[in-house]
């Protein structure tokens, strides 16, 4: 893993580089400045997914600029959430059903190469990524009756993106995006009487999202 955090943040630092000290120019008509929102998936791929989480969604919303035509900085605040259901027994508690979630809170940065095809802009880069988790467990017991409990955590992380922007007007455009996120792992502990509640592991997954964007 640290092979490929390693990768990834060499290539935002790359195009960070790039971005700073090649492309002030801006030689287009429209504004280089745009909002974007994009919501769709989130699915966890790594421990998430090993633990039974399902598929989430996500949100989030993106300031950005061009330098130059083909070099790109956003930055942005994300959501993303996941859960998941499960029964068992232990001999204090008896028989119990658990469900688990997690909500995931990001501050990103990405820097991106764009290649225009009239209206058409497709891009791919990479970032990285600061995520505040919030995890919450909900059980009922047979013996200790219903609780609930909760805990936060944060952690680092980076990202590759790449997709696509059809410009609909010189203002408007409309655009798909797949990310896919590695991240360290989180370590949330919350046993109550002889139930290992808590959450450990990374959040690794991707993103499958549609998005909005406005320039000006």
């Amino acid at each position: 893993m640290k092979t490929i955090m390693g990768v990834v943040l060499n290539i935002f630092l790359l195009l960070f580089a790039l971005a700073a000290t090649c492309g002030v120019v801006w030689a287009d008509e429209r504004s280089p400045n745009y909002v974007r929102i994009s919501t769709g998936l989130y699915q966890p791929t790594g421990d998430l997914d090993d633990g039974g989480y399902d598929s989430g969604f996500n949100i989030s919303g993106v300031y950005g600029r061009y330098f130059g035509k083909y070099l790109v900085l956003e930055g942005g605040i994300g959501y993303a959430y996941s859960e998941r259901d499960f029964d068992g027994s232990t001999t204090a508690a008896g028989f119990y059903i658990e469900e688990d979630s997690v909500s995931i809170l990001s501050v990103t940065a990405t820097a991106k190469g764009v290649y225009p095809a009239g209206k058409l802009e497709i891009f791919g880069g990479a970032g990285i990524d600061g995520h505040f988790v919030r995890f919450d467990a909900d059980i009922k017991t047979r013996r200790l009756g219903k609780f609930s409990t909760d805990d936060e955590d944060t952690l680092f992380g980076f990202h590759i993106v790449g997709g696509a922007n059809y410009n609909i007007t010189e203002r408007l455009f409309l655009g798909g995006e797949i990310k896919y996120l590695w991240t360290d792992e989180v370590d949330i502990s919350k046993p109550i009487s002889d139930i290992p509640i808590g959450l450990r592991g990374d959040l690794n997954g991707y993103t499958v999202s549609i998005i909005f964007g406005f320039r000006f």
